[in-house]
């Protein structure tokens, strides 16, 4: 039986202890790692391949959020993470929220309770401390009115699955039964409304592609990993922690 592979990044000892019992004794999931230090999170993330990361907001040296934000740029989707808090500030829990976090929980909460929030953060499923559910709730209503919903249209959502896919032109134009010239026109617009230069950079010499175009979408929640075929995902995986890199080829 496959183990639930899990990092607890918690600078508190005891309860870092405590959650490891409660986890291990489980036959589900196995803790690969543990750290009280932000800064060293990344590097045993790396050596462990975790399926899911336990972060505290609070951390001595660098803040959770920025944890979960720098294990979002690196890993995408594929790493799901849970935040243990025991703030119930709306503002902060919203910041985690997003920059990537999966899945809330109170420090108030029974220890046990992490169990089924591994378990069902496992599955690609929120799972929200009932101690904070109407903050958490709030707080994902007021982001998700933050998103861009109108920043593509239908027609062009569907070329964007297509150029995630890795499909040509030709073949987007076979599929959807358009002209070459439809499918390159609005190919062109949608990496154009996602793949913009960011501050400082020249703007007249900036040349928008599509692996920058599909990361961006990937970040908004536009698309998901699943709409990317295994070879361009592992692409976008390389290329998200810096998009000034152009190992994307051109539109």
């Amino acid at each position: 039986m496959k183990h639930i592979k899990t990092v607890l990044v918690e600078d508190h000892h005891i309860f870092r202890l405590g959650l490891k019992a409660v986890l291990e004794g489980t036959n589900q999931i196995k803790v690969c790692g543990e750290t009280g230090y932000g800064k060293e999170a990344l590097s045993i993330i790396k050596n462990t391949d975790p399926d899911v990361v336990i972060v505290d907001v609070g951390l001595p040296d660098v803040s959770g959020i920025k944890v979960v934000e720098q294990i979002r740029n690196i890993y995408l989707n594929k790493i799901k993470i849970i935040i243990v808090t025991a703030n119930r500030d709306k503002k902060a829990i919203k910041e985690v929220f997003k920059k990537g976090a999966t899945s809330f929980f109170s420090k108030s909460n029974e220890e046990n309770k992490i169990v089924e929030a591994v378990l069902t953060t496992y599955k690609g499923e929120s799972w929200i401390d009932p101690h904070i559910h109407t903050i958490v709730a709030e707080a994902m209503w007021e982001f998700n009115n933050e998103i861009p919903r109108e920043i593509i249209t239908k027609r062009e959502y569907d070329v964007l699955k297509l150029l995630a896919k890795g499909l040509t032109y030709e073949e987007m134009a076979n599929k959807l039964c358009l002209e070459i010239s439809t499918v390159r026109s609005h190919a062109h617009r949608i990496i154009s409304k996602l793949d913009k230069p960011e501050e400082g950079e020249i703007t007249e010499k900036y040349k928008p592609t599509r692996g920058k175009a599909v990361c961006e979408a990937l970040r908004l929640g536009i698309l998901s990993p699943e709409d990317l075929t295994e070879k361009i995902y592992k692409e976008a995986k390389e290329f998200a922690p810096n998009c000034d890199k152009n190992k994307f080829f051109a539109a």
